[in-house]
């Protein structure tokens, strides 16, 4: 899970201001580094499935179920010896209640990071500019005054952060542990199923 160094929102002239700071040396990874990883590299659309099947308990033969697709079908996609198609993922994706982009394969090296944002800064009007950070380390900020959707997601962090800031007060280690893994487990999870879906129609093919 990727990590902002710190966010903050304010309405202002009936735009909505959002501001994102990181580091300057890091930069590029924000992008790569929202993406689920495993041993270090970017998921595969087959390993995402997986991941979010074993997350809502559910076996191959159920998610097969759930989908009109065979067992057989399902352990193919999460193998990677079959692609499924966008059709196919859609189902998918709403069978594991989760935005059919989660499950994507986002694999881009840094050039391709730098052009995402380069495509979201043109589309929500993004801002580039130098500051600093509580710490005084040189960071560089981008505001969007037009993706008001980021206002969710900024409440959504805090109320991590504050999760995260609960659980460190724990004494007990075990205890401890336990509680900061779901808080991320939580925060992962509503990333996944942002916006909140349901339902699921048809079969894969």
């Amino acid at each position: 899970m990727f990590r902002f160094y710190h966010i903050v929102t304010f309405v202002s002239c009936q735009y909505l201001f959002c501001f994102i700071f990181f580091s300057l040396c890091g930069m590029i990874n924000l992008v790569k580094n929202t993406a689920k990883t495993l041993g270090g590299r970017l998921m595969t659309v087959g390993e995402n499935i997986r991941r979010i099947r074993k997350e809502r308990g559910l076996t191959q033969k159920q998610l097969g179920e759930l989908v009109g697709a065979s067992e057989a079908y399902i352990r193919a996609y999460e193998s990677g010896r079959r692609n499924p198609k966008p059709s196919s993922l859609e189902k998918i994706a709403n069978a594991l209640a989760v935005n059919p982009e989660v499950l994507e394969n986002s694999d881009f090296d840094m050039i391709k990071a730098m052009h995402r944002l380069f495509q979201i800064a043109r589309q929500y009007n993004g801002h580039l500019f130098a500051c600093k950070d509580e710490e005084g380390n040189d960071t560089v900020g981008i505001r969007f005054e037009t993706l008001t959707l980021m206002n969710a997601w900024c409440q959504r962090y805090e109320k991590f952060l504050e999760d995260v800031e609960k659980c460190n007060e724990i004494k007990d280690a075990k205890k401890r542990g336990e509680a900061l893994i779901k808080a991320e487990t939580d925060y992962d999870r509503w990333m996944d199923t942002y916006p909140e879906q349901s339902g699921n129609t048809g079969s894969v093919k």
